[in-house]
């Protein structure tokens, strides 16, 4: 949030983040957001939790 203070927490998802379709650069920021996917920027996405390993796999 610090590089883009445009984008700001969802609503009813509190852990993502959005811009509003009102705020007046949406569509540059939609476009660097775009770009940031693209070269899979870091800051980009959610890191995964380490899956629990079940009993079944245990045997």
């Amino acid at each position: 949030m610090e590089d883009l203070p445009e984008l700001r927490p969802h609503p009813v998802i509190g852990k993502w983040l959005y811009v509003p379709q009102s705020d007046a650069g949406f569509e540059s920021t939609a476009e660097h957001l775009t770009a940031m996917v693209l070269a899979r920027d870091a800051r980009i996405g959610m890191e995964p939790q380490p899956r629990k390993t079940s009993k079944r796999s245990q045997k």
